[in-house]
C-alpha cells in the first residue's frame, strides 16, 4: 500500500468557489496532481494535470504540512484526488473527526464507503462542451453518495451546456437519492473562454426566465481577486 501522495501544492487561500466549507471562506488547499480527462476547454490548473510535474510525499509530511498552517478548513482539489484514492483515504480518515473536508472532484472516480462520512463533496457535472459523454464518463453511484450540504457543479460554455445542466437538474430533483444535493452554475474562466455564449448577466437573466431560483452562480472569486 502505497503511504504517499503526488502532491502538486498545498497553501492557504480562500475557497473561490462553492464548498462545503461556504465561498469565500479560509481553507488550506491539498492539490493533488494527475487527472485522466482532458477537457476540451483546458484545465484552469493545467500544472496539476501531471504527476511527473508533482512533488511525492509522504503522508506524514503532508500532515505536518496541514498542521502547521493551522487552518481546520481542507480543501482537496487537484488534478483528480480520487485517481490517489487509496493514499487519500490515509491521508484523510485520522484527520476527519478534527477537521472540516471537502473533495473536489470531476465525479468520474468512485467515491470510496470510507470517504463517505464526515467529508463534503463539489462534484462536477460535464456538460457537451468539455467533450465528455455523460453515458460513458458520469458515475451515477456517485451523485447517489451526495447529501444536503454537497455541491453538483455545472461549468457552461454553451447554449447546449446551458439546456443539458437544466435536464439534468431536474432530473437530480425527481430522484429521492439526490433531491436535497446543492447546485451551481458557472462559466468556463469566469465567461472569459473564446466564444463563451454566455456572460454572468446573461446566466442570471436565463435562471429568472426558467425559475431556477434555488441555483447558485459560482463565480471564481480567487481569479476576480487575484490569488492562488
Amino acid at each position: 500500500m502505497s503511504n504517499g501522495l503526488y502532491i502538486s501544492e498545498i497553501f492557504e487561500s480562500i475557497d473561490g468557489e462553492v464548498t462545503g466549507h461556504y465561498q469565500g471562506r479560509l481553507t488550506t488547499f491539498i492539490r493533488l496532481a494527475g487527472c485522466s480527462l482532458k477537457c476540451n476547454w483546458g484545465c484552469d490548473t493545467p500544472y496539476a494535470m501531471d504527476k511527473s510535474e508533482a512533488k511525492y510525499m509522504n503522508i506524514d509530511d503532508i500532515t505536518l504540512e496541514i498542521e502547521k498552517i493551522g487552518n481546520h478548513n481542507l480543501t482537496i482539489t487537484g488534478g483528480e484526488p480520487l485517481e490517489q484514492v487509496v493514499s487519500l483515504c490515509a491521508l484523510l480518515e485520522p484527520l476527519i473527526d478534527d477537521y472540516s473536508i471537502n473533495i473536489e472532484t470531476n465525479g468520474v472516480m468512485s467515491i470510496p464507503e470510507r470517504l463517505q462520512n464526515g467529508i463534503t463533496y463539489t462534484m462536477d457535472y460535464k456538460l457537451p462542451s468539455s467533450g465528455f459523454d455523460k453515458k460513458k464518463h458520469h458515475n451515477l453511484d456517485n451523485y447517489k453518495c451526495l447529501r444536503s450540504e454537497d455541491f453538483i457543479k455545472f461549468v457552461i460554455l454553451t447554449e447546449q451546456d446551458y439546456k443539458e445542466a437544466i435536464k439534468a437538474k431536474r432530473r437530480f430533483q425527481r430522484d429521492e437519492d439526490t433531491q436535497f444535493v446543492n447546485f451551481a452554475f458557472g462559466l468556463v474562466n469566469n465567461g472569459m473562454y473564446p466564444n463563451c455564449e454566455f456572460t454572468y448577466k446573461t446566466l442570471i437573466k436565463r435562471l429568472q426566465e426558467d425559475k431556477q431560483y434555488d441555483v447558485i452562480v459560482n463565480v471564481q472569486l480567487h481569479k476576480l481577486l487575484n490569488l492562488k
